[in-house]
């Protein structure tokens, strides 16, 4: 008989705690423990089943019981759903009890595939920050993880939504919301932020945490995005080389670590953080080479860098402490400020930025020098620069170390030779 309870009748029965199984066909059965516990629960005979001889010599069948849910809970209507569901299965010969199982696990596995996007931006960061100098380290800890290199909170978090999100959720809109705030007015600084989520996307992707396009790619997002206007780029002036005696004697008068690790880098050609991070260990005086470590490097290449005579005078004279590295500063074991060197040219009166000096270096080789002293590939690989494609790359078996020694002999010469007046330039092939 179906339908035996009825909704009235399971109040009473619930409210009374009548302790017992209580049937309402088709399998579907209301067991009662105490007042405060009920469940409803399906009963059925498992597929290939055989009958038992019991201990009282009767003929019994195997039962499966399968839970459905609490009765305080679950209501009538729901449990005989639920009951005609899994009778559905049993026709199909369909075990539902194994199935219900099955999906729980999956559900499971699905779950642990859940991440989100500050998950995934906290393993990229993770996975990455160690090949990083410590500024790109910082900004990029900054613009997606919200954090400065201390920990603290950020005063502008851009993402900070975004990372409370499922991978699977990030959508292009979600993305242009991020970026649209600073799009126009810090396009530089939004741009690189686009490719930073973009490359947290595709790693999450990879990783078969989500499927599909990747919502930050810029062909995907161009057109939501508003276009900013051309502006034409600034180059930030450096010294100009006719200045660079002039320079230098200025700068070897003046005092401090700061001072000499800016002279070092005229001497050397190498970028600011090549050289604030300098270690005696990395210095061979003998064979007159520093060898930067490729981790920092630009191009995550080892660069060894040829010295000249006012380098190694110089690395010779340095105060030196119990730890490595070559220029000390106020705080034992820590390197000079990134913005140190910046200070000492721009109180000098000469430039906007250290990085010129190595332009300055390149114009000066090219201008002055002769092209069997200074060909191109010698000049950009005394700067540390990708020479030609990945082909040649690899066909290429030399780090041109005597030529660049030769080259850097003569810019270091000419930097550390004769003052010129006002209006005067001495020709580096007179002063030969």
């Amino acid at each position: 008989m179906l339908n035996r309870l009825t909704v009235k009748k399971i109040e009473k029965l619930l409210r009374n705690g009548v302790v017992g199984v209580h049937a309402d066909g088709a399998g579907l059965y209301l067991r009662i423990r105490s007042k405060t516990s009920a469940s409803w629960e399906k009963q059925y005979q498992p597929r290939g089943a055989v009958p038992r001889i019991t201990k009282t010599g009767k003929v019994g069948w195997p039962v499966k019981y399968m839970g459905l849910g609490s009765a305080f809970v679950i209501t009538l209507d729901e449990a005989r759903e639920k009951n005609r569901q899994a009778n559905k299965l049993l026709i199909d010969k369909v075990d539902p009890l194994t199935t219900r199982r099955a999906e729980r696990a999956q559900r499971i596995a699905d779950a642990t595939k859940v991440i989100t996007f500050g998950e995934a931006a906290r393993r990229y960061y993770n996975n990455h920050c160690a090949a990083w100098d410590d500024r790109h380290a910082a900004q990029w800890r900054q613009s997606v993880l919200g954090e400065t290199p201390s920990g603290a909170a950020v005063k502008r978090d851009l993402c900070r939504a975004m990372r409370a999100m499922p991978v699977t959720m990030i959508t292009k809109q979600i993305v242009c919301d991020v970026l649209r705030p600073i799009w126009l007015t810090h396009h530089e600084s939004a741009s690189r932020l686009r490719n930073r989520i973009e490359a947290v996307l595709d790693m999450a992707t990879a990783q078969e945490f989500r499927t599909g396009d990747n919502p930050a790619a810029l062909a995907i997002i161009r057109e939501w995005l508003p276009k900013p206007e051309k502006r034409k780029t600034k180059h930030l002036s450096g010294v100009a080389y006719k200045e660079m005696p002039n320079f230098v004697a200025a700068l070897r008068r003046l005092e401090g670590s700061a001072e000499r690790a800016t002279e070092f880098l005229v001497y050397t050609l190498c970028r600011t953080t090549e050289v604030l991070g300098a270690k005696w260990s990395e210095i061979d005086m003998d064979e007159k080479t520093w060898t930067v470590p490729a981790e920092r490097m630009k191009n995550h290449e080892e660069h060894v860098v040829p010295l000249t005579q006012p380098a190694l005078d110089l690395l010779r004279a340095l105060p030196r402490d119990d730890r490595d590295l070559v220029f000390l500063s106020s705080q034992p074991g820590k390197p000079l400020n990134q913005k140190a060197m910046l200070r000492v040219i721009r109180r000098m009166g000469f430039g906007e930025t250290v990085h010129g000096l190595r332009g300055t270096f390149s114009t000066w080789a090219h201008e002055t020098q002769n092209v069997d002293i200074a060909p191109l590939h010698v000049i950009e690989a005394a700067l540390a620069h990708k020479i030609g494609s990945a082909i040649s790359e690899a066909y290429r078996h030399t780090d041109l170390l005597a030529k660049r020694r030769k080259l850097m002999d003569a810019w270091a010469k000419y930097c550390t030779g004769p003052v010129i007046e006002s209006g005067e330039v001495v020709p580096i092939r007179a002063a030969r």
